[in-house]
């Protein structure tokens, strides 16, 4: 008796147990499924999904039309996606957009545009042959361009013109790069300032006497004579000094420590994809 009330309890155990890991699997919602597919391109088989977990896309927004055809025309080189998330812990959001392109995709040519919510931030990450195009340099480009839309919660408009700027670098052409040229204005006008700061320290030191003439004036007018090799010395050494200190502070601006120049592109990120963002 007291075997079979054990047997009975064991069963009655790994049944629920079973019944439990069941419902954990069906209940537990996959992203690449609750992902919305809102075209499939017959051609080249690449999707455009909208996963919309915060809400922040509607339909009715003026900019939706403009959204949809953006990554459909996306699907010419890959798989596209616009996500948003606004709850949970999330400790990076590019490994977010990461792991949920991977997850969409898997290793295939892909860009996800991500709005995050929780840390309050817009990111791009692409992976393979759109990588190639919208580099890691040019992601960063792209959000630069866009935040403020999403500053403004402007979330549709803000997603549009980040596949918009993504299809424009893909078709061949150029997109604005407002924030590389005003870096380079502030770099060139601090070192003209830098220039001009050290032109003018220069002519402003008075000339240094030579040592003959402060001999032969002390002779003539005190009638004494002076040895002033010390004096020499130290001017010299005050002079070699001075011109040490000038090429040291002339070589701040030199091509080996100023290494800017990378918006353009190049950058893979890594061979599991790369991408930028921006917070706002």
């Amino acid at each position: 008796m007291q075997y079979n009330a054990n047997l009975k309890r064991n069963c009655l155990r790994v049944f629920t147990m079973t019944v439990f890991l069941i419902l954990c699997f069906v209940i537990t919602p996959d992203r690449a499924v609750k992902a919305d597919e809102i075209y499939r391109n017959s051609v080249t088989g690449y999707r455009a999904v909208i996963d919309d977990t915060a809400g922040l896309i509607s339909d009715e927004d003026p900019y939706y039309g403009k959204l949809t055809e953006e990554m459909q025309a996306l699907t010419e080189y890959g798989n596209a996606a616009l996500l948003t998330v606004s709850e949970g812990y999330i400790e990076s959001t590019r490994d977010y957009a990461k792991s949920n392109l991977h997850s969409l995709f898997g290793k295939e040519s892909a860009t996800v545009f991500l709005i995050d919510l929780v840390n309050r931030q817009i990111y791009i990450f692409s992976n393979g042959d759109i990588l190639k195009t919208v580099t890691q340099p040019r992601g960063y480009i792209i959000t630069d361009n866009i935040y403020r839309y999403a500053t403004l919660a402007q979330y549709t408009e803000c997603a549009c013109h980040a596949f918009e700027q993504e299809i424009q670098l893909l078709e061949g052409s150029e997109i604005a790069q407002p924030m590389k040229y005003i870096s380079c204005i502030l770099l060139a006008l601090l070192f003209a300032g830098f220039i001009v700061y050290e032109n003018a320290r220069n002519h402003s030191a008075g000339s240094v006497a030579d040592s003959s003439e402060l001999l032969k004036y002390t002779e003539h007018n005190l009638g004494v004579k002076v040895k002033i090799n010390n004096l020499s010395k130290t001017k010299y050494r005050n002079d070699d000094n001075k011109s040490d200190s000038v090429r040291s502070s002339g070589s701040w601006f030199s091509s080996d420590d100023y290494s800017g120049g990378s918006w353009g592109g190049g950058s893979s990120g890594g061979s599991g994809g790369g991408g930028g963002g921006h917070s706002f």
